[in-house]
């Protein structure tokens, strides 16, 4: 494929997946273990899939995964989702959450048990876009049963945070970590959830010079190559000067970028 997304990089230097699927393994399949009758997954923005293809692999051994669906808007995300077989045991759906949720209720998708999000959540629309749908799925819980929904976001404390505040100090336009305001919206929902913090994760970035042509800004600023070549050439140096005042911080060529997962409870 020609096409590239610096997420690839990221995930290729960090020990993300890995971390997901430990966190998924000790507090959600036991769980499902434990239920009477057989679940529905939705697994919402997989990208790549990698934390997807290895839930699904857990699930079916469990014996009760009866369905799994993912939602990937991206055109392009759905081509790598392709190329990796998974069309053939996972359904692959070209949907957002919410219009997904519109389906769900007139009946087009049998409302899942089980609902993943890992490092999705990022926008307060998509905040808010996943409360609605969490408490709509509250209000029908004893037709649908008990189901959980487990989101891994960014942590406050995580390297990537400090980086893009010092970022956004500069003018550049970067997203900031929604742990908190995820938190609250939740609250607001009076849904019961736990808290779960991924301290571990670390991500590699090396000892060199940052260039521009790096995948750490584009990830940084949430934007692609071609969007990064569009923005002021003066403000792309700052940027890259900024990160690489940053990483001489990090001797080693490690950041910290731990997360926090909530599981939500339907029951």
């Amino acid at each position: 494929m020609d096409w590239h997304d610096s997420l690839l990089d990221y995930l290729a230097a960090s020990n993300e997946d890995s971390c997901a699927i430990r966190l998924f393994s000790e507090v959600v399949l036991s769980e499902v273990r434990s239920y009477r009758e057989s679940i529905s997954w939705l697994d919402v923005g997989p990208g790549p899939g990698t934390k997807t293809v290895e839930i699904y692999r857990m699930l079916q051994e469990t014996g009760k995964l009866a369905r799994a669906c993912v939602l990937e808007p991206s055109r392009d995300w759905r081509r790598f989702l392709q190329a990796r077989a998974l069309n053939g045991e996972i359904q692959v759906c070209p949907l957002t959450l919410q219009r997904y949720a519109e389906l769900e209720r007139r009946g087009d998708y049998v409302p899942p048990n089980l609902v993943t999000l890992f490092h999705v959540v990022y926008s307060k629309s998509l905040i808010r876009t996943l409360t609605h749908y969490l408490a709509g799925r509250c209000v029908n819980e004893d037709k649908l049963g008990p189901a959980t929904c487990l989101v891994i976001v960014e942590s406050e404390h995580s390297d990537f945070c400090e980086l893009r505040r010092r970022l956004v100090s500069i003018g550049c336009p970067v997203p900031v970590s929604p742990a908190e305001r995820l938190r609250n919206a939740i609250r607001r929902t009076n849904l019961k959830f736990e808290e779960y913090r991924v301290d571990d994760k670390r991500c590699w970035v090396g000892t060199r010079e940052v260039s521009k042509s790096d995948w750490l800004l584009p990830f940084l600023t949430a934007l692609s190559i071609r969007e990064m070549a569009r923005m002021p050439q003066d403000l792309v140096a700052r940027s890259v000067s900024c990160v690489h005042e940053f990483l001489k911080e990090r001797p080693d060529g490690y950041l910290c970028v731990p997360d926090i997962a909530l599981k939500v409870h339907f029951r």
